[in-house]
């Protein structure tokens, strides 16, 4: 089973994965004059997903097909909780990608590729 899909598309296995949970915080969140914390939080477990490739080129194009989408809905492993989560819809946010290896310039599709993509919870339920 993959540890990340995307719209029911097994993703490639990643070479790095990273989880994180967050939550936000109303603007009325504030410090008093002696430093205690009064907080107001308005949704908690908002999730990021830093994941990275290393990929063929159509890994690499099965991967940009799938966060292509403005959102989409990925399964992922949680190692905060032990599961798989399921029905996170997610966008993605920064990509990067390297070339690692060109091994024909005649064909690309020789390649190998870095790619990392943050995919970011909308924190629609």
């Amino acid at each position: 089973m993959a540890i990340l899909t995307i719209d029911d598309v097994a993703m490639p296995k990643p070479k790095k994965y990273s989880i994180q949970k967050a939550d936000a915080d109303s603007k009325s969140t504030s410090r008093s004059e002696t430093y205690v914390l009064h907080r107001n939080v308005v949704k908690q477990g908002i999730y990021r997903i830093d994941v990275t490739y290393s990929a063929t080129w159509s890994e690499l194009k099965t991967i940009t097909d799938a966060i292509a989408p403005s959102s989409f809905v990925c399964k992922f492993l949680d190692a905060t909780l032990g599961v798989l989560q399921t029905s996170r819809t997610m966008y993605a946010g920064n990509r990067s990608c390297i070339m690692v290896q060109l091994l024909d310039e005649a064909d690309y599709e020789e390649s190998q590729w870095e790619l990392t993509v943050a995919l970011i919870d909308t924190c629609a339920t």
